[in-house]
């Protein structure tokens, strides 16, 4: 593959705002208030910005002759941007203004194309060729994009950019480790760890990569600044897998260490620091790599290492390497954890015959929920809010300051239902090409907005948790419902929605030290009338089995106007087969009697049933709604009873 060209692009806004004539000269926007305007264009190129929009990111305060000044700006730009022989590529129509850019003219968009080829490149088995096409998209950026459009609306849009050219450095660090030159590896991913010191990821790289130059010394002193950062910006300790990255380096020089008073951890200690196996099937699409290619240990040389401190002194234990068959089947591409280690879910008392224990949660918004009956009448240890409108997201804010540290305080977890479905699905770009499907769960806005609600609801990592069932109903979300490989444009929107999804668990891993981050499906999946019909639903799960297998635990609703308690069967034993499971939204469709609520309650919580659903991996509970709970005294008593019976207190 020859060196990509990259001469046609005429805007730039990742470094200085600048436009190329056509005489090829580069001219700088100097003025603050058209370069603000113009990069407010070109972060949303051929999308139509109100005035209104325009205007409040160029002015904190705007003044009566913003509008006026606003077209003065425009004016200037189509001057400088409008080649000899063109229409001006700024359009206007009544309330706003567009900049039209062709394919390749915008250095945002000619990066994002150069990332997806190199890591296609690298997937594909042309390392040399993936190694310069990244190179070259990283060289496009000349410096930071935010710095010089402070104060504009596109903070998403930058933090997506960000984010993207991240993981293109680790791609890059990675490639040159497997093809020998960790040397050059240290020297890319150091610019990561100087812009970004609490990616662990990176850290891990740079760590790898130091230890394969013959390196170890400054491989260690990494360690300790890794450990700096994360202490003074979050007060936290490095991850599991940095830890262990450490413990090895001490190990390299005393290769049998020796024996101390400490006993060894019991192994399934030792087990449950492995990845999770998943099946091998769910590997063989190299397109699921390009946003999940971070450092992870390579199969074939997974070791564990438990490091243990007692009284200041490091012992190192190492188990056997796992056997061949085991590590083959956890495939690079699906170890996710390296974005943000897998959040153990807490352990409830689930699994025995006499006792079984659910955490039982009620919704649909915490304050509201908090003062049912059954919330002071049972022990409902968790909240849930449902989240479908950004345009709630200040009053969740608001929230921060007092309702949810009380909550916390008061022992009780929360629970976060992800639910943005606004329309009915349209054509809409992905990362992955054209897709169909929601268009708010693409957009830039998305993750901004995923950040706020993490950082609004976000507790202390040692605290009640944080649930967090994603995309509600997920399988509903493309065009086409309830199949993935249907047409080339449904697969590629499911496939940006699991890159949206990693890309969302990594927020909120960061923003809220307490979040457990799940996908969440509907009931019925499993459920069929016809072979066909229901190999169709089995289908949509196994495709998203790799993410399943990273998440922290699974989620699915139940609220059909049928039979719900074999839906909550069924689901319970498939979804179990990756981590503990949660009935996110229990409320049968409301006809005023109440019927169909008691027969699943009944049904489920039979004591042999409830017995079966806990020892699979049932370990919470939640009501959609109290009036699905109190619609009859009876229904109501019944759940107040099963509450009581089986909720921990």
């Amino acid at each position: 593959m020859a060196e990509p060209d990259t001469s046609a692009i005429r805007y730039f806004v990742l470094g200085p705002v600048q436009v190329r004539d056509a005489s090829g000269t580069l001219n700088t926007v100097n003025a603050e208030k058209p370069r603000l305007l113009l990069a407010e264009l070109l972060l949303r190129p051929n999308v139509w910005v109100g005035n209104d929009e325009l205007i409040e990111a160029l002015w904190a305060e705007p003044p009566a002759t913003a509008r006026g000044s606003l077209k003065t700006y425009v004016h200037q730009l189509r001057r400088l941007s409008t080649r000899e022989g063109e229409e001006s590529p700024i359009q206007s129509r009544h309330g706003g203004y567009r900049l039209v850019v062709a394919p390749g003219e915008l250095d945002t968009g000619a990066f994002t194309d150069l990332v997806h080829a190199g890591c296609a490149a690298i997937n594909d088995g042309d390392r040399a060729a993936g190694v310069r096409t990244l190179r070259a998209a990283l060289r496009l950026w000349r410096g930071d994009p935010m710095r010089e459009t402070a104060g504009t609306g596109g903070f998403a849009e930058v933090e997506e950019l960000r984010e993207t050219r991240a993981h293109a450095q680790e791609t890059l660090a990675e490639a040159l480790i497997a093809d020998g030159r960790p040397d050059e590896a240290a020297d890319e991913i150091r610019k990561l760890t100087a812009a970004n010191g609490l990616r662990e990821s990176a850290w891990e790289l740079l760590i790898t990569a130091l230890r394969a130059a013959g390196r170890p010394a400054e491989a260690v002193a990494a360690y300790g600044e890794a450990r700096r950062e994360l202490a003074d910006e979050l007060g936290i300790d490095p991850g599991q897998r940095l830890r262990a990255l450490y413990a090895d380096l001490l190990a390299d020089d005393d290769p049998a260490p020796k024996a101390t008073s400490t006993p060894a951890p019991p192994q399934e200690a030792l087990d449950s620091a492995l990845p999770r196996d998943v099946p091998k099937s769910a590997a063989t699409n190299p397109a699921q790599r390009w946003l999940t290619l971070p450092f992870a240990a390579r199969a074939g040389t997974v070791a564990v290492v438990v490091a243990l401190i007692v009284a200041g002194v490091v012992a190192v234990t190492r188990p056997a390497a796992p056997p061949p068959d085991r590590a083959a089947e956890v495939p690079p591409e699906l170890r996710l954890d390296a974005i943000a280690p897998k959040r153990p879910v807490p352990t409830y008392p689930a699994g025995t015959s006499e006792n079984p224990k659910l955490l039982f949660g009620l919704g649909p918004e915490a304050p509201a929920a908090s003062r049912e009956p059954l919330f002071y009448q049972a022990p409902i240890g968790m909240l849930t809010t449902w989240y479908d409108d950004p345009d709630d997201l200040p009053r969740f804010e608001s929230w921060r300051r007092d309702l949810l540290p009380k909550h916390y305080a008061a022992g009780t977890a929360l629970h976060l239902l992800v639910a943005p479905t606004f329309d009915e699905g349209e054509p809409v770009d992905t990362p992955r090409g054209p897709g169909c499907g929601q268009a708010y769960q693409m957009s830039p806005r998305f993750l901004d907005d995923m950040r706020r609600l993490a950082t609004s609801f976000a507790g202390a990592e040692n605290g009640p948790p944080l649930y967090v069932s994603m995309f509600n109903g997920m399988e509903k979300v493309a065009c086409t419902t309830h199949g993935y490989d249907k047409d080339p444009a449904t697969t590629n929107y499911y496939l940006a929605l699991k890159d949206r999804y990693l890309q969302v668990r990594q927020i909120f891993h960061r923003y809220a030290p307490n979040a457990r981050v799940a996908l969440n499906w509907d009931g019925w999946q499993t459920d069929g009338s016809t072979p066909e019909s229901t190999a169709r639903r089995e289908a949509m799960v196994d495709q998203f089995s790799d993410v399943m297998t990273v998440s922290d635990f699974q989620s699915f609703n139940a609220f059909q106007d049928e039979d719900n308690a074999e839906d909550v069967d069924r689901m319970v034993g498939r979804l179990s087969r990756y981590g503990p499971v949660m009935v996110s939204n229990f409320g049968p469709d409301k006809d005023g009697t109440g019927a169909r609520a008691r027969s699943d309650l009944e049904r489920v919580f039979a004591p042999r049933q409830i017995s079966k659903l806990t020892a699979q991996g049932l370990f919470a509970w939640s009501f959609w709604d109290h009036e699905y709970v109190d619609v009859t005294p009876e229904t109501y008593t019944l759940a107040r009873d099963v509450v009581n019976r089986y909720g921990l207190r």
